[in-house]
């Protein structure tokens, strides 16, 4: 594991495949920071940012990235990576991608640049419905994706994409490449055990990124990140990271929702196809059963 504990300022990342409760983890912490100045604005998540767009890589670098390659952006990240790793401060940087190599061959996530990983995970199952919904796609067309192991988040074909492009993999590709990775400070929090005990497991969140938060301001930070808060928000002022296709993006906030949105079939694809790593993480029974 990095020796972490000496530096000062430094990152974490938030990592997850698509719809698995980043978003929720990154109000948590924005709602600790903010202490009793009322629930965190769902539009201005200044704590924790992105770390794929072309202004966080221009602003690092000192010069346009326009007239790069997707290739080539790529290959730079490793460095963009490495250097705000040096920042002052601490920060959180989201990303759905998987731990995967550059074009170059070097590791894009490097854990002696950061500080540590918070891996979100949620039943594949849950994440099929929400993030067909997400993507304005059927739920086979996102199933599919879901078992792509080639699958890539802003890829337009083109260089000129806004975004960098984004290998995330599979889901079972994306989950492993985190939690399998060495070297690596890491918490994985389930979206299941985020809903079910959000007290407790933000109280984990809150301790492995340090933050230094009494019980009630842990307590209020809970109650502005519940679901409800979050919708309510992206409904009087909408939420800036909604795609355009989906109604909203806080959609449902809840876990089971597989068993009335799925088909039998599309169960069973979804078993076949990520089976081990879903019985890794307790999202199958012994028998192998979804539970």
């Amino acid at each position: 594991m990095t020796d972490t504990s000496r530096r000062a300022g430094g990152y974490y990342w938030l990592a997850s495949y698509p719809k698995s409760g980043n978003t929720w983890a990154r109000l948590i912490i924005e709602n600790l920071l903010a202490g009793d100045a009322g629930p965190a604005d769902i539009n201005n998540l200044a704590a924790a940012d992105s770390a794929t767009g072309w202004y966080w890589g221009e602003r690092s670098l000192g010069f346009s990235m326009a007239n790069l390659t997707q290739s080539e952006r790529l290959s730079l990240r490793p460095e963009l990576h490495s250097w705000a790793g040096k920042r002052p401060g601490t920060h959180y940087y989201k990303t759905h991608e998987g731990n995967f190599a550059t074009p170059a061959g070097e590791p894009l996530f490097d854990p002696q640049a950061a500080l540590g990983v918070v891996y979100l995970v949620r039943n594949p199952l849950d994440v099929a419905a929400s993030y067909s919904h997400h993507r304005g796609r059927d739920i086979d067309d996102t199933i599919a994706k879901m078992a792509d192991p080639a699958a890539e988040l802003a890829n337009s074909g083109s260089g000129q994409s806004p975004q960098p492009r984004q290998w995330m993999g599979s889901w079972s590709h994306n989950v492993g490449s985190w939690l399998d990775a060495a070297g690596w400070n890491r918490l994985v929090l389930r979206f299941e055990d985020l809903q079910a005990q959000p007290f407790q497991e933000a109280g984990r969140l809150s301790a492995f990124l340090k933050l230094s938060t009494g019980t009630e301001n842990l307590r209020r930070a809970v109650e502005h990140s519940r679901f409800e808060v979050l919708a309510a928000q992206e409904q009087a002022r909408g939420f800036d990271e909604k795609p355009s296709k989906a109604e909203n993006f806080f959609r449902k906030g809840e876990s089971g929702g597989w068993r009335s949105e799925l088909s039998e079939a599309q169960i069973e694809r979804i078993v076949s196809d990520h089976g081990p790593v879903m019985r890794r993480l307790g999202y199958l029974d012994a028998g192998g059963a979804p539970v």
